[in-house]
């Protein structure tokens, strides 16, 4: 009798201690995806585009910190809007936009890149920062003028997911334009203005679901 209780002790001790594992296991392979949104007043954060020439350059820079991130992947969305105002504003003038540079090679496109550096300074060599770099992931573009693509909708800037080991990192984020505009004289229109506002910054982590992470310190320039 007193053998049977102790295989019955020593099964229970293996269930338990099988039911542990795969509690953790399966902690530790699934994942959840968590959303962190930071909105920007979009009337503080414009950049001006020139409407009728060829245009490019670094839009926005936002630089933040990311505190007790569990490692996985990560991806970085800057959001933008554009808007534009030209006159004569009318359906003829609008039609005559669109049948100019629907077939031409005209275009706008948005671009990001992202930089990831562990704040502790772990050193990959010597005097080298470890760091991450996402660039060139995502490029969105559209044909036609810019001034076609007023009230458009949000657009969103993706350089691509990036897997992370666990830590606290210093992030800059870069979003630049690049566009191909055509002539005021070929458009033919009297005054024309476009401007590009940042709208918002998405994180999407994919971690584990009883881990947390932390986004502080979001600035613009």
């Amino acid at each position: 009798m007193k053998r049977i209780y102790t295989i019955a002790a020593v099964a229970v001790v293996l269930i338990v201690v099988f039911s542990a594992y795969s509690i953790f296991y399966h902690n530790s392979q699934s994942k959840v995806e968590k959303n962190i949104s930071v909105p920007f007043p979009s009337i503080h954060y414009n950049y001006t585009v020139d409407p009728f020439n060829n245009t490019s350059g670094t839009m926005f820079t936002i630089t933040f910190n990311i505190t007790d991130f569990p490692g996985r992947s990560v991806e970085l969305v800057p959001n933008v809007v554009i808007h534009s105002a030209y006159l004569p504003d009318n359906y003829a003038k609008t039609s005559s936009i669109f049948n100019l540079t629907r077939n031409s090679s005209y275009g706008i496109s948005f671009t990001s890149s992202s930089l990831f550096v562990k704040t502790n300074k772990s050193l990959l060599y010597s005097g080298q920062e470890y760091g991450w770099t996402v660039q060139n992931g995502t490029l969105i573009s559209a044909g036609g003028s810019v001034l076609q693509w007023n009230n458009n909708g949000i657009w969103p800037i993706s350089p691509g997911k990036l897997v992370l080991p666990s830590g606290n990192y210093s992030v800059t984020d870069k979003v630049w334009f690049t566009s191909l505009q055509p002539s005021q004289a070929q458009l033919n229109v009297t005054y024309a203005h476009a401007w590009v506002n940042l709208y918002s910054l998405e994180l999407n982590a994919w971690i584990s679901p009883d881990s947390s992470l932390t986004l502080s310190n979001t600035a613009v320039y």
